[in-house]
């Protein structure tokens, strides 16, 4: 099952199916006959699995989530962007982030240690001609 859980989370381990942000439980399937395609937003923020198994033409999904009340939306639409224009009724809309933010991204929040240097950090971007956009060195 696939594993929605709204975390940030420090030293996300390699090869982890964790989640590592925040994820949006919405499903959007289309309808048998191409007409009616439905899509379900699950509004709980506890941590929720999702199973999904197809059987021939037909996939079942099974949604968990540790606690909380089972609070859906659903609707119905000929038309998939319309679905999408739906949930953002409820969910709203992700602005754009700021153009100077759209570069290279190095942070220190990630590492073990508070011990790395500046110079131990940017030396090996910098000996590949890799410019930052936005260097955090604390988190505050």
């Amino acid at each position: 099952p696939y594993k929605l859980l709204n975390v940030d989370t420090y030293c996300q381990r390699r090869g982890t199916r964790e989640s590592c942000y925040g994820s949006v439980p919405l499903l959007i399937a289309p309808g048998k006959d191409g007409r009616n395609n439905i899509s379900l937003f699950w509004n709980n923020a506890s941590c929720t699995y999702v199973d999904v198994h197809k059987h021939g033409q037909q996939t079942t999904t099974y949604w968990s989530s540790e606690v909380g009340d089972m609070d859906i939306f659903i609707a119905v639409s000929p038309e998939i962007q319309k679905l999408i224009s739906k949930a953002s009724l409820i969910l709203g809309k992700q602005p754009l982030p700021q153009y100077f933010s759209q570069g290279y991204f190095q942070s220190r929040y990630a590492y073990k240690t508070q011990e790395l240097s500046l110079i131990h950090i940017s030396e090996p971007t910098r000996l590949l001609s890799i410019s930052y956009a936005v260097f955090c060195l604390k988190k505050k």
